[in-house]
């Protein structure tokens, strides 16, 4: 097998494919498709059609190689019948017909098959734990399907997958993901990602946010620190995650509740270049990584790096250059500050908004004074935003300090991104565009969050909390991978949640013969979104009755 491109003389369009050679009935040698994997309209499209065919080849010759192991057995038993695809005979009777089950295939068949091209099923051992390797197959794909917790979880395999697991099983899983195989799933991650796009992996984005759990006892791993979901008196563990610029997961940390984010940058970069060889990539991430001793450390292990910068919190001398550059939003200012470089952005639309905030703000506060003036008390005023427009005069009278807001409202607009690529390596523009995509690592943040629901956390042993971060990351993993390709592959983006509700409505209807006890299976019709899922993966799926064993 081998990728073709194709063109045509009426379409400025390319084809790439997987084909083969095959001789024909009167000996001639013909190219067959094996798969099409899409079209495409610039060259960059091609490339990474082509890498995508290119993993498929590879794929496919180990998969045909021999091996000791045995396929695994079928979900369900409506998956092991379809294989068969036995029809009902012909004296079949609707009235004899009573409705059994309905079980959804969408998860199973399209994020299964996906689950193992990427080799997780090979997280534990097929051979030595052929049970704990299915049931872990199971609860990441019913968690991708409806995330909740493992009992909870245990209820939806049963009812709407027909899997039967018993929660001490999905506990018994958990407890051999153990930190080596942790470790290997995100060696195995970052390889097939890097593998799938069709270029070298140059750019990691990266960021931080807090898990927190159900329980007020901290301990060596949960601590109380500061919450970014405001869940200040639970404890929390930090998540470090590592992202491509397309979006795709490549590593991820976790640390104590306590810990500064900001120190979580440097192990997991170190701990990722450890697994994965990664030369010459350039780390993107906000202000709240900046710090002298991060940067250094960065340079040090052969990083380049793009940080948000606090203007305001700058040097005397460099503030007053960037309020003496006059403001364009078409040339932004690249200055040096110490041995790495400042790029300085503006925006109108930023400067509206900023303006907009601080008018409300300030509105607020002078109704607030006024309102406590009449009453004749002071209350204290711990809100940040509201202390920098105020003054004491005298003993004890405070008032909005007009002043303030004016100097306030000279940096309306004004974004700052640290650099230490050299001005003939990358422009100003450039920059600030790379640092703009950090969006991407928090998307992928709200997917993990609100679309997976990894917190809140209700395990307290630190090696299920461990495991079951690795099975949220097994999912992450999954929907974005699977989103890019149809992205990629079909030009036509769908989103993780349109996927979702795609996969929730392939569904199998199972009746039973009250006659003769023999049971058959209904298909239902593919939706348009899940037929386009079926034929990107390649799974035929028939909408003919057939019979269940």
């Amino acid at each position: 097998m081998f990728v073709r491109t194709k063109t045509t003389p009426n379409s400025p369009r390319r084809s790439v494919q997987v084909v083969h050679n095959a001789r024909d009935d009167d000996g001639r040698v013909r190219q067959k498709i094996v798969r099409h994997f899409g079209t495409a309209a610039t060259d960059a499209e091609v490339t990474a059609l082509k890498q995508l065919a290119t993993q498929y080849i590879e794929r496919e010759r180990e998969r045909r190689e021999p091996t000791l192991l045995r396929p695994e057995a079928g979900l369900t038993d409506v998956q092991q019948a379809r294989r068969g695809q036995v029809k009902p005979a012909n004296d079949v009777r609707l009235n004899d017909l009573r409705g059994e089950t309905v079980t959804t295939v969408g998860f199973h068949d399209v994020y299964g098959q996906l689950y193992d091209e990427l080799g997780f099923n090979q997280v534990l051992p097929p051979v030595k734990q052929r049970a704990s390797a299915r049931h872990l197959k199971h609860v990441t794909l019913a968690r991708i399907a409806n995330p909740q917790s493992k009992r909870a979880t245990v209820m939806t395999l049963q009812d709407r997958f027909g899997v039967e697991i018993p929660l001490p099983s999905v506990y018994a899983m958990m407890d051999r993901l153990t930190p080596t195989r942790i470790d290997r799933l995100k060696q195995r991650v970052t390889r097939a990602v890097s593998q799938l796009l069709p270029e070298a992996v140059d750019v990691l984005f990266f960021d931080c946010t807090t898990l927190y759990f159900e329980s007020f006892d901290p301990d060596d791993l949960r601590q109380h620190g500061y919450s970014k979901d405001a869940k200040f008196k639970e404890t929390q563990v930090v998540l470090a995650l590592v992202v491509t610029r397309e979006g795709l997961p490549l590593t991820y940390e976790l640390a104590p509740g306590s810990i500064y984010e900001a120190k979580t940058l440097i192990p997991t970069l170190t701990a990722m270049q450890r697994r994965f060889e990664i030369r010459d990539a350039t780390v993107v991430a906000d202000r709240g990584m900046l710090s002298r001793a991060n940067l250094k450390a960065l340079r040090e292990a052969n990083f380049h790096y793009v940080v948000g910068a606090r203007l305001k919190q700058l040097g005397d001398a460099v503030k007053q250059d960037v309020l003496a550059w006059e403001a364009d939003a078409a040339k932004p200012l690249d200055m040096a500050v110490d041995d790495q470089r400042l790029v300085v952005a503006y925006s109108p639309s930023r400067a509206a908004r900023d303006a907009h905030q601080r008018t409300q703000m300030v509105a607020k506060l002078k109704d607030r004074l006024t309102k406590q003036s009449a009453n004749g008390e002071l209350k204290a005023m711990h809100h940040r935003g509201y202390q920098r427009f105020l003054t004491i005069e005298g003993e004890a009278t405070v008032v909005v300090d007009e002043a303030k807001i004016d100097a306030a409202a000279a940096w309306d607009g004004l974004h700052g991104v640290y650099t230490s690529h050299p001005a003939d390596r990358l422009a100003p523009a450039t920059i600030l565009a790379l640092y703009h995509d950090l969006w991407q690592v928090e998307a992928a943040f709200r997917v993990t969050k609100h679309d997976l629901q990894v917190r809140p956390v209700y395990h307290w042993k630190e090696e299920r909390i461990k495991a079951h971060v690795a099975i949220a990351f097994m999912c992450l993993t999954l929907v974005r991978v699977l989103s890019y390709r149809v992205k990629v592959q079909q030009r036509t983006p769908m989103s993780e949640a349109r996927i979702r509700t795609a996969l929730q409505q392939t569904q199998v209807t199972v009746v039973r013969s009250v006659k003769d006890k023999r049971r058959y299976a209904l298909p239902m019709p593919l939706t348009a979104d899940a037929e386009r899922l079926y034929k990107l993966m390649q799974i035929p799926y028939g909408d003919a009755p057939f019979e269940v064993t």
